[in-house]
């Protein structure tokens, strides 16, 4: 353990001896600029990464079928109970309608 402390205490000695004397010299100053500070209001903002979930989530199913001719809502938007969240298209309701009456009346 002793030599392996030994060889570089070695290799340091003689490089400090076999150095020039022009090291010991002062060397030329570096020429440094100077500026003044920039004075302004500092904003605090801070940026996360997540996301956002909904405490109340409601699950829209409707219990006819036929295709959308509206929506009355915006996504993320508030609504209360009662108000119209769809139109469904009612041709083909009306048209059901019509052949159902006119059975009736044929009968």
């Amino acid at each position: 353990m002793l030599r392996y402390c030994l060889v570089p205490a070695l290799l340091l000695f003689s490089t400090i001896l076999t150095s020039s004397p022009s090291f010991a010299q002062e060397q030329p100053k570096a020429a440094v600029t100077v500026a003044k500070p920039v004075v302004r209001d500092v904003v605090d903002s801070d940026e996360f990464i997540g996301r956002f979930e909904a405490v109340d989530e409601v699950t829209l199913r409707s219990r006819v079928g036929g295709y959308l001719d509206q929506v009355n809502f915006k996504d993320g938007a508030m609504v209360n109970k009662g108000d119209p969240l769809f139109v469904i298209d009612q041709r083909p309701f009306q048209t059901a309608l019509d052949v159902a009456t006119s059975s009736l009346e044929v009968a």
